[in-house]
């Protein structure tokens, strides 16, 4: 991606009174359903990703009796799922963190869906008796730390604390309301990536998975409370753009999305060049081998902006945490031509 210095579009936080109606826009429905295709041979790393991504969550969850280590895995994932659905128990759970009461209830269980749609699952210390669980959201650079206990049959939270990606290196500085990624000089995937390789070294170093020491929050209450501040307030940005996506606000926003489902669902790397010129030969290729029924189930996470009218989309495939579709386009009379597609994995 060549274009830089893209910036927010709707760049005002969302206080503690805001309530975001996102169920009429785009949030879960950028590409629709078309008519079925032919199937596609899953070659590329990226189709590899999902399978092993997919199987491997599975595998964690039937074998969860086997060892302290896998059963501590399906919990945080069942954690994971039961946030993505709102439900009371994750809920609560995120409710009792300091500084976590300014979030309306009602709003809560959007702004954590939201989260944990993008979210990577990372686990520390599983050979000791308080093992850690990060979960991270790479586009909004927000991090969930988790220390869990043995109950019976399963481990629950123990303590949970949210902070912005910024911090996970134990620093307390001041952090903007948009995620690192977005305001370097760098392109937006390089820069994605390079910043989640940090954050999730970062945590590997702090909570290597062999250590025997029980994890520990060690921030203060106050400091607590600002980092969950700081992390909601981008969860809420976010939140607010997404309830932007109309048809009246960004007219040129769905006939975009359909140019974008078109040249994805080509099939064909040459065809898909026509469609966005400035793709390179080897992503239009990687483009070609995706798997059917990926593109049907896109959703659209961002919309920035840059100079020159350009625009930068980027969409990922929901509870599939760390596998991105950057697209820029440039508008001209509410038509944004379509330019360049992008293909990203952050995930080992």
């Amino acid at each position: 991606m060549e274009r830089r210095e893209w910036a927010p579009l709707h760049g005002t936080a969302a206080n503690g009174s805001y309530k975001p109606d996102l169920r009429d826009n785009l949030m879960s429905a950028w590409f629709r359903e078309l008519g079925s295709g032919n199937g596609i041979t899953a070659r590329t790393a990226l189709c590899l990703l999902l399978v092993v991504s997919v199987f491997g969550e599975m595998g964690s969850a039937r074998a969860a009796t086997e060892s302290p280590a896998r059963l501590f895995a399906a919990s945080a994932l069942a954690f994971r799922a039961a946030a993505l659905g709102g439900e009371t128990s994750a809920m609560s759970v995120l409710s009792t963190m300091p500084g976590a009461a300014t979030v309306p209830n009602e709003v809560r269980p959007v702004l954590w869906g939201l989260f944990f749609e993008n979210a990577i699952v990372k686990l520390g210390r599983l050979q000791s008796s308080v093992p850690v669980a990060l979960y991270f959201n790479p586009l909004l650079d927000v991090a969930l730390f988790t220390l869990w206990r043995r109950q019976e049959d399963a481990y629950v939270v123990q303590r949970a604390r949210v902070l912005p990606g910024e911090r996970l290196d134990g620093s307390g500085g001041p952090v903007s309301l948009f995620p690192e990624w977005i305001g370097t000089k760098s392109s937006p995937p390089t820069a994605l990536a390079r910043i989640t390789a940090q954050r999730l070294e970062q945590f590997d170093r702090r909570h290597p998975a062999k250590a025997r020491v029980p994890g520990r929050a060690k921030s203060t209450f106050a400091a607590a409370a600002a980092n969950t501040r700081d992390a909601v307030a981008r969860l809420a940005w976010n939140a607010a753009q997404r309830s932007a996506w109309t048809d009246a606000a960004q007219p040129w926003l769905v006939p975009t999305l359909r140019r974008i489902e078109d040249a994805l669902n080509t099939g064909d790397a040459a065809s898909l060049t026509a469609l966005a010129p400035e793709t390179d030969a080897g992503t239009a290729a990687a483009f070609s081998e995706l798997p059917r029924g990926f593109v049907e189930r896109l959703s659209l996470d961002m919309v920035l902006g840059a100079a020159e009218n350009g625009r930068l989309l980027v969409g990922s495939v929901p509870e599939e945490g760390g596998v991105y579709i950057f697209a820029t386009c440039r508008l001209a009379d509410d038509v944004c031509e379509l330019r360049r597609l992008a293909l990203l994995s952050v995930v080992e």
